[in-house]
């Protein structure tokens, strides 16, 4: 039996989507002015970083539109490629920390490993979902593309007003990214 269809993802998808946004990520972070780049290292290094809604915006912004990129490559299974996408692409980001956080963290903040653990929780739980916000996103206007005139659209912004598919994972996406910019506030 194939892998791929048992999973019902595609690994092809899986990792030009972690690669987006690894890439869109490292390039923001030259790119953009350093009040325009959010990270987590003043958590890490006690260098508290002064927040800017437009760099939070860029940070967060970037799993919904590779999820929007997911949702039109992956025609079997966007939602479930969006959200792997989502949840190994900040874990890749964040693992080398993760695995050696006595080598890597100052012995200053040591005592935050626990912190550092929820917070990043957060962060890989908001990337999951916003990369799923993305794709269903995209599903929503691929449906939408493809219903005829006859069709009654009202099955269209019935499914944009979906809780399970649509409402919840952009409510837990922006919830988990806002208590995670928030709890490394208050912990750096």
């Amino acid at each position: 039996m194939d892998m791929n269809s048992k999973l019902n993802v595609h690994f092809g998808v899986i990792a030009f989507g972690v690669a987006v946004i690894i890439l869109i990520t490292k390039a923001t972070s030259f790119l953009e002015p350093y009040d325009s780049y959010f990270t987590f290292t003043g958590f890490l290094y006690e260098s508290p970083e002064q927040i800017s809604w437009r760099a939070i915006v860029i940070k967060f912004g970037i799993p919904i539109i590779v999820g929007l990129l997911v949702g039109f490559i992956a025609k079997d299974n966007p939602k479930g490629n969006a959200g792997v996408v989502g949840f190994l692409s900040s874990f890749i980001l964040a693992w080398p920390v993760l695995v050696e956080w006595e080598l890597l963290a100052p012995s200053s903040v040591q005592e935050r490993r626990n912190a550092f653990l929820v917070i990043y929780s957060l962060y890989f739980g908001s990337y999951t979902y916003l990369c799923i916000c993305g794709s269903r996103v995209t599903t929503i206007y691929l449906e939408w593309l493809s219903a005829n005139k006859n069709q009654d659209r009202k099955d269209i912004i019935a499914d944009v007003l979906d809780w399970k598919n649509t409402i919840k994972p952009i409510l837990l996406g922006v919830l988990s990214a806002i208590f995670s910019v928030y709890l490394q506030k208050i912990f750096s």
